[in-house]
């Protein structure tokens, strides 16, 4: 599971916030909207591997927090809190006859990420059918590996700490109250606590 550790965090960031900050604040920031619109700045530099573009970009959303924050609100949702039963409805219907259904389960699975985790463990130890449990263990290796959605949400937490605007705080509230086991959730509550709320 890929956290949020600024301001060392996928890849490190290095220096001050001020530093970085007044050494972009030259460049201006009408380019941020209409790159926001198209995706660029979601899909590419903050999942960019190696860091170092995503580093610059960063730097650039923290300076520009005014217009920042009411994107990455439009970008940022807190995960939805999954019902236990339905995460076990999930996990047995990995091994329905129908394809479809199977399919879909897993789809979902994957979506939920860190909030299916603890149910995918407890079916790759001990479910009775084996489909289950092989189906399971391949989903749990698939979330070992961060996702490029996952580094976006990782770099887009930070961002908002960094920012630490009463808006960037609030957006980081609203993230945190989502499905308790997910990383963003636990980005955004350890992000607080270093904020002191």
């Amino acid at each position: 599971t890929v956290r949020c550790r600024p301001p060392c965090f996928a890849g490190g960031i290095k220096g001050s916030r001020t530093a970085h900050c007044s050494s972009v604040k030259s460049l201006g920031y009408a380019f941020l909207i209409p790159l926001f619109y198209k995706g660029k700045l979601w899909r590419q530099p903050l999942s960019a591997s190696p860091a170092s573009g995503a580093d610059r970009c960063l730097w650039r959303l923290v300076a520009a927090a005014e217009q920042a924050v009411p994107l990455l609100k439009a970008r940022l949702r807190p995960v939805a809190i999954v019902p236990a039963g339905r995460r076990a409805g999930l996990i047995d219907a990995l091994d329905d006859e129908r394809f479809a259904v199977r399919t879909r389960a897993r789809e979902e699975l994957s979506r939920l990420a860190e909030g299916a985790e603890e149910a995918l463990r407890k079916a790759a130890a001990s479910h009775v059918s084996l489909e289950v449990r092989m189906r399971a263990r391949k989903l749990l290796d698939e979330l070992a590996v961060p996702t490029s959605e996952r580094l976006r949400e990782v770099r887009a937490v930070a961002v908002l700490e960094y920012a630490g605007t009463a808006e960037a705080r609030q957006l980081l509230r609203e993230l945190s109250r989502g499905e308790p086991k997910a990383a963003l959730t636990a980005d955004a509550k350890a992000s607080l606590a270093r904020l002191g709320r």
